[in-house]
């Protein structure tokens, strides 16, 4: 067995073995004699020991994962450190000295945390939230976007809230707190509510379309040879041919704007052979059908039109003051301007075939209306 004196082994050795007992580094041996110690391996490093002496870096003292870094005050292997930030956490957590215990936390303080955690924000009952955009807590902590009456959704925007009101409704009054009102108003094409609330169209371009007023087509009297690209503000709400059978009820539901035009044309073709328009009602004001019989006509004059309609006799009508009519059940008058006489017959409230387009009788016509 191998002596060696205890002295030669505590000035020659740069490690502490573990055959010695204690941990200091300054610890004074026992004994002072010549000790017959046995052969020993490689000692370890001090600094690998942490229970010793405390850790003095990560990279050798600190081997659990879950307590990778050396706190360089109390050489503790930690979770983390406060300093610097966000270190050793995953995103969106960041270290903490919680009752003397460093660990990561997603959970803020007051808004500096948020930088930590997020790159910015504001903490909010330990959330760290935009209150740009953030619908709950909208400009400020705790105040929510609430939907008033009649109101399809609310969104925070810039840190102010934004209502959307719903189908049929509008915000007339400007006032998003007690939601939205005047429902059945239709900004995008009523003259009185044009764009908004009580903006009513000018004399002078008295439709709306689209939100914008604007000088519709209303010429008076019946029209022959008009381009369909000339019939500014109006649109088709019904197109068929002369030999087709369709119900009255079904065209009102189909054309519902206050404004009608009855037209003809060859089919497919982009001028229209004859048209004339009144207000709804006008176009559909009743003159009676076979209680009246073939002799001459009862006319309803409307923008410088006659109008006839009965839904089981005949719909059309002529220019104003032409000769008088006999209706059996169409208008066979060749009158002054034959050109300007239409005739829709109808039977048991629907359109039916024929008649006539101007002076022309040709069934393969179309009877087209629009509204506006």
């Amino acid at each position: 067995m191998q002596t060696r004196s205890w002295t030669t082994w505590a000035v020659g050795a740069v490690v502490v073995c573990g055959l010695l007992a204690g941990c200091s580094r300054d610890a004074t041996p026992a004994v002072t004699q010549d000790l017959a110690l046995p052969e020993m391996g490689p000692c370890e490093p001090i600094e690998a020991h942490p229970e010793c002496t405390g850790c003095l870096n990560d990279s050798s003292s600190c081997h659990d994962p879950a307590l990778p870094r050396c706190e360089p005050v109390s050489h503790k292997c930690v979770a983390c450190l406060v300093a610097p930030a966000r270190d050793n956490c995953p995103a969106g957590q960041f270290c903490v000295l919680d009752k003397g215990e460093y660990r990561c936390s997603s959970t803020c303080g007051v808004d500096a945390d948020c930088v930590k955690i997020q790159g910015g924000g504001t903490c909010c009952s330990g959330a760290c939230l935009d209150l740009t955009s953030d619908a709950k807590n909208c400009g400020a902590c705790g105040i929510p976007c609430v939907p008033g009456p009649h109101e399809a959704s609310v969104a925070c925007v810039q840190s102010a809230c934004t209502h959307t009101c719903a189908a049929g409704f509008w915000d007339c009054d400007g006032r998003p707190v007690n939601g939205c009102e005047l429902a059945d108003v239709d900004l995008l094409g009523d003259p009185k509510n044009c764009s908004a609330c009580g903006v009513a169209c000018p004399p002078g371009q008295p439709a709306c379309a689209g939100g914008k007023c604007f000088k519709p087509y209303a010429p008076v009297g019946p029209q022959n040879n008009v381009a369909v690209a000339d019939l500014v503000g109006w649109t088709e709400c019904y197109k068929g041919v002369y030999t087709d059978l369709f119900p009255l009820a079904q065209i009102e539901l189909l054309c519902p704007r206050a404004n009608l035009m009855l037209s003809c044309r060859k089919m497919g073709a982009p001028t229209l052979d004859l048209l004339a328009w009144a207000p709804r009602d006008d176009v559909f004001f009743d003159t009676g059908g076979a209680n009246v019989g073939c002799g001459v006509r009862p006319l309803h004059r409307a923008n410088g039109t006659d109008w006839y309609f009965n839904d089981s006799w005949s719909w059309g009508f002529t220019a104003a003051d032409d000769p008088p009519m006999g209706l059996c059940s169409c208008d066979q008058t060749i009158g002054n301007h034959p050109e300007q006489r239409m005739c829709w017959s109808t039977s048991a409230k629907s359109i039916a075939s024929g008649y006539r387009c101007g002076a022309s009788l040709d069934k393969t016509m179309e009877r087209i209306i629009y509204e506006h």
